[in-house]
């Protein structure tokens, strides 16, 4: 969406949480990989806030473009993982 991508280019950095479990790893959903991308290409600093369960903390881990690689979801695989996550909640 336009706006949030204007948005991100008035800020100093972007902070993100991506989908995380166990059997899919870490991954981005379409709409937010998009802001991603901007920041990096306004030179923004990036950073992806990871949750660590065992000590209950988020660490803020600065991203870099190497590390989105295979992480980012179509706008069909992001649909499908909130479909999965809703049916899980149900």
């Amino acid at each position: 969406m336009a706006h949030f991508e204007e948005v991100v280019v008035g800020c100093d950095a972007l902070a993100f949480v991506s989908f995380s479990d166990e059997l899919e790893g870490s991954a981005i959903v379409a709409g937010v990989a998009r802001e991603i991308l901007t920041a990096m290409i306004h030179s923004k600093r990036v950073f992806d806030l990871q949750y660590d369960r065992e000590e209950n903390r988020v660490t803020p881990c600065e991203l870099t473009g190497g590390r989105l690689h295979g992480r980012i979801l179509t706008i069909t695989e992001t649909r499908m993982r909130i479909a999965a996550i809703r049916e899980a909640r149900s």
